[in-house]
C-alpha cells in the first residue's frame, strides 16, 4: 500500500494536488480511493479501472479516465483475493470493520494497513461526493457542508476500502477504522461511504498471502 497527501492536511486548508493518477494507469491490478484537488469529486479505482464523480446539476456523474489529481490517495496492487462469505450479523459499516479485524489476513499485524473490497447486492449505500464551489477558507466543519449526499437501494456493487487503527487523519476518516468508496456494477455511482447496509451473501475480499 502507499498513499500521498493526507486527510488532515486537507481539513487544515491544503486541496492542491498531491496525487496524479495518471502515472498510476500502467500499474496492473490497481485500487485507490481520495477526492479529487479542489474538493469537486471523488476517485475511486477498481482492479485498475477509475471512476471519478462529480456532482452536475444535483446528479452524479463518473469520469472513466485517469486524467485527474487527488488532494490525498491511498493506493494498493492486489493481484489475487482471498474470499470470505460475510455472515448474517454483519450488518453495517461498523460491524464490517469488527469483522475485519477478526479477519485480517493470517501473519499480517493488525495494525498494519491493508486493502479490502466488499462484493454483491448491498440492501443500502448511503455516500457522499464532495462539491466544492467557492474560495471559502476550508475547514473540518466547511468540510461537512460541501459533501452532498447521495443513496443507492438493493443494488450490485464493488466497495473498495483501506483499513487501519495507526492511519487516522492520514488516509482514515476520524472516529473509523476504514475509508470506503463504492461503485454500481453498471458504472452510474461512485463515491465515499458513509454507511454500508449490507444484503445477503455478500463478500469479503482480503489480499491473498503472495
Amino acid at each position: 500500500m502507499r498513499w500521498a497527501g493526507a486527510l488532515r492536511a486537507v481539513l487544515a486548508g491544503d486541496l492542491g494536488s498531491h496525487a496524479s493518477l495518471e502515472p498510476l494507469a500502467d500499474l496492473a491490478h490497481l485500487y485507490a480511493v481520495g477526492p479529487l484537488a479542489g474538493l469537486r469529486g471523488e476517485i475511486t479505482v477498481v482492479d485498475g479501472r477509475p471512476h471519478v464523480s462529480r456532482v452536475e446539476d444535483g446528479r452524479i456523474v463518473v469520469d472513466r479516465s485517469f486524467r485527474h489529481e487527488a488532494a490525498f490517495l491511498v493506493w494498493a496492487q492486489v493481484a489475487r483475493w482471498h474470499d470470505l462469505e460475510i455472515p448474517d450479523t454483519v450488518v453495517d459499516g461498523r460491524d464490517l470493520e469488527d469483522f475485519l479485524m477478526e479477519r485480517s489476513r493470517p501473519g499480517m499485524a493488525v495494525e498494519a494497513p491493508f486493502a479490502f473490497m466488499v462484493t454483491g447486492l448491498a440492501a443500502r449505500v448511503s455516500l457522499h461526493i464532495l462539491d466544492r464551489r467557492d474560495d471559502r477558507p476550508h475547514s473540518r466543519e466547511r468540510h461537512e457542508e460541501i459533501k452532498v449526499a447521495f443513496a443507492i437501494e438493493r443494488r450490485a456493487v464493488d466497495v473498495v476500502g483501506f483499513c487501519s487503527q495507526r492511519h487516522v487523519g492520514l488516509f482514515v476518516p476520524a472516529g473509523r477504522r476504514t475509508h470506503m468508496h463504492v461503485c454500481s456494477r453498471d458504472g452510474s455511482v461512485s463515491g465515499h461511504v458513509d454507511d454500508l447496509r449490507l444484503g445477503p451473501g455478500m463478500t469479503l475480499r482480503l489480499p491473498a498471502a503472495p
